[in-house]
């Protein structure tokens, strides 16, 4: 079992890799192969075909951010502290790898466009503005913050995060060297959330 996933998780980096550099419809099993080292029916082996692997990809990062909030959601911090911390938590891993950040903002947007069911971990992912709405339901339900809407706070700051991905991407595509994802959580904290503090 343990082969089984290592060897998944050798697929799934070499495709984020190729699908980042040549899109989804650009990118083919045979290349993400040669990526991964592997032979293309390796590849068969472990996903039914190229949506497949795509909808692994949102499904590891996904579970990463589950996990996550699951363990902050129940941590005696501030209501702020909390988002901070999931802020924080989502801009490092996706600095570890910027081509995940393609792959999260331009092949979401195509497939948020077609019929896929929405169990889907690339549906799933924009459940992360779910996270963001109950941390904010929870701190105005103790008392830690402001009544608001918390639809329209999980919404912006979902909206947000992604605006900053962006600008990471077109600044690292324009050849600048890009810190804007260092500070980032802290920036949205200060701006966005202090302001709600009860």
């Amino acid at each position: 079992m343990v082969i089984r996933e290592q060897k998944k998780e050798i697929i799934r980096k070499a495709a984020i890799e190729i699908i980042s550099q040549l899109g989804f419809h650009g990118a083919t099993t045979d290349k993400i192969a040669q990526q991964a080292k592997v032979a293309v029916g390796t590849i068969y082996n472990y996903f039914k075909n190229k949506e497949d692997i795509l909808d692994y990809i949102f499904e590891v990062e996904y579970k990463k951010r589950l996990d996550f909030y699951k363990k902050i959601y129940d941590q005696d911090i501030h209501t702020v502290d909390k988002l901070y911390e999931i802020l924080k938590m989502h801009f490092s891993e996706v600095s570890k790898q910027p081509s995940l950040i393609k792959i999260i903002l331009y092949e979401r947007k195509l497939y948020n466009n077609n019929n896929k069911e929405d169990k889907t971990g690339i549906h799933k992912f924009r459940g992360l503005t779910g996270f963001f709405k109950d941390i904010v339901k929870q701190g105005i339900d103790n008392g830690q913050l402001k009544e608001c809407n918390s639809d329209i706070i999980a919404t912006a700051l979902f909206g947000a995060v992604e605006a900053i991905m962006e600008e990471y991407l077109i600044e690292l595509d324009s050849g600048i060297h890009s810190n804007i994802l260092d500070d980032a959580a802290l920036q949205i904290k200060d701006f966005l959330l202090e302001g709600l503090r009860s």
